[in-house]
């Protein structure tokens, strides 16, 4: 049960009792397992050092005496360490003693000894010796401390959970990505940011990640601040090396509390096997977060209409003198109409006005669908058949204004698969701002935050993200950026690989 708090308050504790700077002096093993297996060529490399430090990482307790030697102490269920007298007789549960010689008295006589004990009564403790080299190998591989508010950042942990299909409190649980969080403080730290515990990591928006990031370490100081959290009985409850006992178990918001009132929101604490570890939470403040909606963008995503648009632009402007080169308008695929304006009208130069050469690009764009139509992204339809088949509404999202909308989605023959259009004229604030991603789930009767975005651009992937929508980035003529990539719950290749994690569930982040 040891964790963060548990072990860094079992340190502090060694440290105020002064046994850094004692030699061992004697060395007792009675489980063999708890040391590696070697009992005798663990006492023989005891004997007779100096421990010269005790620090911690993540939950290890980490022993560094003098001559390259650093031991590893892992607490696991029911390990903790007790400072003794000599006399004191030792217990049934103590697995390793070091008998420590504080030397001599200032009167000159020798000082009454103490020992150190590990007691752990389920045999699962572990306490490994390394050279220094080698234990800093073991404890690299753990992850960011959380507590360190400098390198547990939002940037950090980000990086850490995104794309990962892993639910959040298993992801959280892998000292491999946050170092010393157990299931006690990882239960309380998700109630306090709201998330339900079985959301997979790749699902989180920035938001909840920070909330997170700032309630990990919160619920951490308290414990800390308490003396950490003890829930055993008899040998089993946790107690600091002095023999005081901790308190943080009062201060407990879910964990260990099923069907108790949420001091929330009143609602009942529930309680569930997830990963084969108890899980508290509650159902209110941590709603299961289900896709309910699917809001999609149109241009690049849906149809494909960029190229000939693209092309449009350079018939539009040939036909005043002007040779645009194909490479040169892919350059504003992923701007912001704003930017993208400004690019274009330094293109056109004096030669023409950019609203005359636009307007006339619309007409022979137009023109060019009437004659060719307009093709379907691949994976469209399967998609458009998997969300009727799930019964998840959904709806478009688009830059593009009413009427050229309209005619492009009806030339491609998807209009009648939606009931709700949302367009670029009908939204104060285009793309990269939210509200089309906000009106468009509004008219299916939802919150972004339920829906499923799927976009092609950066703008777009911007939007969806900031509505709070679950972002799911396909791009198409122009590779995303390292931003665009970031702000992306998820980056897809084709609108079938999204398909096949909706049959599978993993866009559905339920228990």
């Amino acid at each position: 049960m040891p964790e963060l708090p548990e072990v860094e308050n079992t340190v502090n504790d060694l440290r105020e009792a002064g046994i850094t700077g004692s030699r061992i002096t004697a060395v007792t093993v009675t489980w063999s397992r708890t040391v590696g297996g070697d009992s005798d060529a663990f006492c023989s490399q005891l004997h007779g050092r100096k421990l010269q430090t005790v620090t911690r990482r993540g939950k290890f307790i980490v022993l560094i005496f003098d001559g390259d030697l650093v031991g590893l102490l892992h607490l696991r269920m029911s390990g903790r360490l007790s400072i003794e007298a000599s006399e004191t007789l030792s217990g049934a549960y103590d697995r390793v003693t070091l008998a420590l010689d504080s030397g001599k008295t200032d009167s000159g006589t020798p000082e009454s000894g103490r020992e150190l004990r590990f007691h752990d009564p389920r045999k699962f403790g572990r306490f490994l010796l390394y050279s220094s080299a080698d234990a800093d190998q073991v404890l690299s591989r753990l992850g960011v401390e959380p507590l360190d508010r400098k390198a547990f950042s939002l940037e950090v942990l980000s990086r850490q959970l995104k794309g990962r299909r892993r639910r959040i409190k298993p992801l959280l649980l892998d000292q491999r990505v946050v170092a010393g969080l157990g299931n006690i403080y990882a239960d309380e730290s998700l109630w306090e940011a709201g998330i339900h515990p079985a959301r997979s990591a790749a699902s989180l928006q920035q938001g909840e990640i920070g909330a997170l990031v700032a309630a990990i370490p919160r619920v951490l100081e308290r414990a800390l601040a308490a003396g950490g959290t003890s829930l055993g009985k008899g040998q089993s409850n946790y107690r600091l090396p002095s023999g005081r006992s901790s308190k943080g178990q009062n201060g407990l918001q879910v964990y260990g509390r099923a069907g108790a009132a949420c001091s929330q929101c009143g609602g009942s604490i529930a309680r569930s096997m997830l990963a084969q570890r108890s899980t508290h939470y509650c159902p209110r403040c941590q709603p299961e977060a289900r896709i309910r909606g699917v809001l999609l963008d149109m241009d690049g995503t849906m149809i494909e209409t960029e190229r000939i648009l693209i092309g449009s632009f350079q018939q539009a402007a040939a036909e005043w003198g002007l040779h645009l080169a194909y490479e040169d308008l892919l350059a504003t695929i992923g701007k912001t109409a704003e930017v993208s304006r400004e690019i274009l009208r330094e293109m056109l130069g004096e030669v023409v006005s950019f609203e005359r050469c636009s307007k006339r690009a619309e007409e022979l764009a137009m023109e060019a669908i009437a004659l060719q139509g307009i093709a379907r992204r691949p994976g469209l339809d399967e998609f458009l058949d998997e969300l009727n088949r799930q019964g998840i509404p959904h709806a478009v999202a688009t830059s593009t204004h009413r009427r050229e909308a309209e005619y492009m989605l009806t030339q491609a023959g998807i209009r009648d698969r939606f009931s709700t259009v949302v367009c670029g004229d009908e939204v104060s604030n285009g793309k990269p701002a939210p509200e089309i991603y906000q009106r468009a789930a509004a008219q299916l009767g939802l919150e972004a935050r339920d829906c499923l975005a799927i976009e092609d651009s950066e703008p777009g992937i911007r939007a969806a993200a900031a509505a709070g929508a679950h972002a799911v980035l396909i791009p198409d003529l122009v590779q995303p950026s390292s931003r665009a990539r970031f702000v992306a719950a998820r980056v897809c290749a084709t609108l079938a690989e999204v398909t096949a994690l909706l049959r599978e569930g993993a866009l559905l982040y339920t228990p």
